[in-house]
C-alpha cells in the first residue's frame, strides 16, 4: 500500500521476460524490445505470457504508521463524507499518506500507512 507515495507497482518493472504465442522466450525493457514492453504494461496479456518480472524497488521508510478508522456512516450523511474524502485526496492529502477505503452493509473503514511518524 504505496502507490500514492511511489505509484503503482506497474510503474516499477523495468523488465519483462515473456514467451511468445510461437514458443520464443524474450526478454523486454525500455531498451530491449521496447515495442512489446511498453504494448504489456499497457494493452494487457495479448502479447504473451510473463514468466518473470523484473522491478526497480525503493528503500523502506525509517518509519511507518499503519492505521484503520471506522468512519460511522448514515445514510443521511455518507455521500457528503465521501466527497469530502474525495476532495481531500485531490488536494490535501500529503504524498507520505497511503490509504483505501472498505465498506459493507454494517460498516465502512479507512485503511491505511503514513510514511513517517
Amino acid at each position: 500500500m504505496s502507490s500514492h507515495t511511489h505509484g503503482l507497482a506497474l510503474d516499477w518493472i523495468k523488465g519483462l521476460n515473456i514467451v511468445l504465442a510461437n514458443g520464443t522466450l524474450v526478454h523486454s525493457s525500455a531498451t530491449e524490445n521496447s515495442d512489446l514492453f511498453w504494448g504489456m504494461l499497457g494493452a494487457g496479456s495479448n502479447f504473451g505470457v510473463v514468466t518473470s518480472f523484473e522491478l526497480n524497488t525503493f528503500a523502506p521508510p525509517a518509519n511507518l504508521t499503519w492505521f484503520v478508522a471506522n468512519l460511522p456512516l448514515k445514510k443521511e450523511t455518507a455521500a457528503a463524507a465521501l466527497e469530502a474524502l474525495e476532495d481531500y485526496s485531490l488536494n490535501t492529502m500529503p504524498a507520505e499518506l497511503n490509504m483505501r477505503i472498505m465498506g459493507t452493509q454494517r460498516m465502512t473503514q479507512l485503511e491505511g500507512i503514513y510514511y513517517g511518524d
